[in-house]
């Protein structure tokens, strides 16, 4: 294995190609291992695509608390990206003590299916008071702004997302 490089920004690019395209498992485990080795030099976007992948148990085995460890840290190196995300999730918006922000997130109650409501059962139609806080939903807007759009309806007779 390679030692790391002092500027581990091609390798994060590589990592991110071969996550998103390949299906080969040995590719994934290679990206897996850049992304490490960028994490281990202090790269915060490295360590914020790490968090994602633990959180959401992609190519690894889910760890929740692992991936708040890794926000925190990259939000005490500055990534401004997982200072936002600590916030959010945490509940508060001033707060810069990243290890106690990262302590106080109840990852129990952000997983916690809320109730929803039968409004039609055909076409199956569900409403969710209260999915996301006003704070999650700024921050959604904020960082995905650009790629959100009107959600679509799947017609049964065109076989098309309207």
């Amino acid at each position: 294995m390679e030692p790391p490089t002092c500027n581990p920004l091609p390798a994060i690019s590589e990592a991110r190609r071969a996550l998103a395209s390949s299906r080969d498992r040995s590719a994934h485990a290679q990206a897996f291992d850049q992304l490490e080795q960028a994490a281990g030099v202090g790269n915060v976007e490295a360590l914020c695509l790490l968090a994602v992948m633990d959180a959401g148990g992609a190519g690894r085995p889910q760890d929740r608390a692992k991936a708040l460890d890794r926000l925190a840290t990259a939000a005490e190196r500055g990534s401004r990206l997982a200072q936002a995300q600590l916030r959010v999730l945490a509940g508060t918006a001033g707060d810069q003590n990243w290890q106690s922000l990262r302590c106080g997130i109840d990852v129990g109650r952000l997983v916690q299916a809320p109730e929803k409501q039968d409004l039609a059962e055909q076409p199956r139609i569900r409403m969710v008071k209260q999915f996301a806080s006003a704070a999650e939903c700024r921050w959604l807007i904020t960082r995905f702004g650009g790629s959100l759009g009107p959600a679509k309806i799947w017609n049964a007779l065109s076989g098309q997302g309207e």
